[in-house]
C-alpha cells in the first residue's frame, strides 16, 4: 500500500548506502499505486510493478512475473516485511534465483506459524525482531541496522522534488474520508460539521480527496455543509495528491495514506484513529517530533484495542468500529482548532 511505502521510505537512503550505484543496480518489487512515488525518490533504479491478487489467483500472469524478474539475476533479495504473506511474498523468493535471500521472521499477521515455518526455509538469512518494539518505522529501521551491522536511529519520511504548484492558490486545506475499509472510516457528517468549524476560523476552502469509489463520502459530506468545498475525489492520481497535499494548510483524514504523505511532506495533520492497528502505524515514535510535523492523534482508547480490525462488535456491513464513532466532532476540532493557532503564530 501507498501509506506503507511512505512509512518505510524513511529508511531508503540507507538501502541505497548499502548497495551503491557505481556496484549495484536497486529494483524494487511493488504494486502498481506505488510506483510513481518510488521513482521520484531518486533512490532506486528500477521499479517492477506486481499485482498481488493476480499473482496469487492467475498463474499464468505469476509465471510471467517470475521469468521477468529472473532476468535480473539479482545478488541479493530482500524481504522487508514484518507481516509477511506467503502466497504472495514468500512462494516468489523461492522462485527467484539470487546467492543471498533475506527476510524478517513474520509475525503472523497475515499468515499462520504454519505458512511462516515453510517460508522461513525460503530464505538464507532471517532477521528476529524484538518482541517489544511495535511502532512500524522503528522496526524497520531496526532491520537496515540488522543489514548494514551499524545502529541506525529512526528519523521521518522525506519525499522530496514534489513540486508544490497548489502554493500559490489561496489558502486551502485537504480533508481524506475515506479508508480501505469501512469500519475504519469516520463517519461524514462529522466531517462536514469539522469543515463548517474550519471555515468559519479560517475563511479556507476545503478540498476533499480520495479515490473514485470513495466519490459518495465526498459527496455525502458537501450535502451536509455550506462550507466551501471542492470535491477532486477520483480526479487526481498520486504525484497529483501529493503535489495538492504539500500545498495544504492542514490534513485532516482517517489513518491512510495521506497521514504518512502529509508527515513525508512536513504538513501538519489530524489523524482520524481507531485501534485495530494502534501504535504500529500510528502515532509516530513520540521522539521524532523534533524532526518534523507528525499527526496529531484524536482517539477513543477502548481495552479492545490492537484487535487487527477483527472488531468483536456488532456493527454492520459498512458501519465503523465503536473505537471510531466514538470519537466526537470536539475532539477532533480541539485538535485542528489548535494547529491552526500555531500556524498563525
Amino acid at each position: 500500500a501507498i501509506g506503507d511505502f511512505v512509512v518505510w521510505s524513511a529508511c531508503l537512503s540507507f538501502y541505497r548506502q548499502l548497495f551503491p550505484p557505481d556496484k549495484y543496480c536497486l529494483i524494487l518489487l511493488c504494486n502498481p499505486a506505488v510506483k510513481p512515488i518510488a521513482k521520484s525518490t531518486g533512490q532506486i533504479d528500477e521499479v517492477v510493478i506486481m499485482d498481488r491478487k493476480k499473482f496469487m489467483l492467475n498463474p499464468i500472469y505469476r509465471a510471467s512475473i517470475i521469468k521477468n524478474i529472473n532476468a535480473f539475476n539479482f545478488d541479493t533479495i530482500i524481504n522487508p516485511s514484518f507481516s509477511r504473506e506467503f502466497a504472495s511474498g514468500d512462494l516468489l523468493v523461492d522462485f527467484i534465483k539470487s546467492k543471498q535471500k533475506i527476510g524478517v521472521y513474520s509475525d503472523n499477521a497475515i499468515d499462520s506459524s504454519f505458512w511462516t515455518k515453510i517460508g522461513n526455509k525460503f530464505y538464507t538469512k532471517l532477521y528476529i525482531p524484538e518482541l517489544n518494539e511495535t511502532k512500524e518505522l522503528r522496526k524497520n529501521f531496526s532491520f537496515i541496522s540488522f543489514l548494514t551491522g551499524n545502529e541506525i536511529n529512526a528519523t521521518l519520511p522525506v519525499l522530496n522534488g514534489i513540486k508544490k504548484e497548489a502554493e500559490t492558490k489561496a489558502p486551502y486545506y485537504v480533508v481524506f474520508p475515506g479508508a480501505r475499509v469501512p469500519i475504519r472510516q469516520w463517519e461524514t457528517i462529522k466531517f462536514a460539521q469539522l469543515t463548517a468549524l474550519i471555515f468559519q476560523k479560517t475563511g479556507w476552502r476545503g478540498i476533499i480527496c480520495g479515490s473514485k469509489d470513495e466519490i459518495k463520502l465526498a459527496e455525502e459530506i458537501k450535502n451536509y455543509t455550506s462550507a466551501p468545498l471542492d470535491i477532486l475525489s477520483g480526479s487526481t492520481d498520486i504525484m497529483q495528491l501529493l503535489d495538492l497535499t504539500g500545498g495544504a494548510k492542514l490534513v485532516v483524514g482517517n489513518e491512510t495514506s495521506i497521514i504518512h504523505i502529509a508527515v513525508a511532506l512536513n504538513i501538519p495533520s489530524v489523524c482520524i484513529l481507531g485501534g485495530g492497528h494502534y501504535g504500529r502505524f500510528v502515532p509516530y515514535p513520540e521522539e521524532l517530533k523534533n524532526l518534523g510535523r507528525i499527526p496529531d492523534i484524536a482517539n477513543y482508547p477502548m481495552e479492545c484495542f490492537n484487535c487487527d480490525w477483527n472488531c468483536k462488535f456488532k456493527i454492520g456491513k459498512n458501519g465503523p468500529a465503536p473505537c471510531i464513532t466514538n470519537i466526537t466532532i470536539d475532539s477532533v476540532w480541539s485538535k485542528v482548532d489548535r494547529m491552526i493557532d500555531n500556524l498563525k503564530n
